[in-house]
């Protein structure tokens, strides 16, 4: 007999067309009860205090700080810069910090350094915190977080959105 196991197809489908994964009694039983123990995501030994402190500072559920870290970069490189953009710019460290905003963003909030993983935590929070201005909610922070501030609704993609949703979901932990 095989358990399928339905709402793996939720953590799956970020990056693809929603799957279901069949596996043998005993393996689903194993896995079904470990991941029904999960309240939040899935985060490196090395950043939970870090995580744990600025999303208490900035008032932001640990679960949105955490995923919202992880769709910038699943595999939590701290050192990493992505790019270049269509514009020209990169995507530094942690929290892929935009290197065209980086001195307006060290000016607003202080002169974090985006390849410090501690400080670029931090950062992360604070802005979130500070998106409260253009958005009431969580999904709409997260949508700005990616995009910016004064992008409009209709310049947003769809994938966007729908990792914003994604990312607010007590059941989204990247793809491990």
């Amino acid at each position: 007999m095989k358990i399928i196991i339905h709402f793996i197809s939720v953590a799956l489908s970020f990056f693809s067309d929603p799957i279901t994964i069949s596996l043998p009694r005993e393996s689903s039983e194993y896995l079904l009860s470990h991941m029904l123990e999960v309240t939040v995501p899935y985060i490196p030994n090395e950043y939970k205090n870090t995580i744990f402190h600025a999303a208490k500072k900035y008032d932001i559920p640990i679960h949105i700080l955490a995923n919202t870290i992880t769709s910038e970069d699943f595999l939590w490189r701290e050192k990493e810069k992505f790019g270049p953009q269509y514009n020209g710019s990169y995507d530094l460290g942690l929290v892929h910090v935009n290197s065209y905003y980086l001195s307006w963003f060290q000016q607003k909030f202080w002169k974090f350094d985006p390849f410090n993983p501690h400080e670029a935590i931090y950062f992360a929070a604070a802005y979130l915190d500070w998106l409260r201005l253009f958005s009431c909610n969580w999904e709409g922070r997260v949508v700005k977080y990616k995009t910016g501030p004064n992008r409009s609704k209709k310049d947003i993609p769809g994938w966007i959105v729908k990792s914003a949703k994604q990312v607010c979901s007590k059941t989204y932990y990247g793809v491990y």
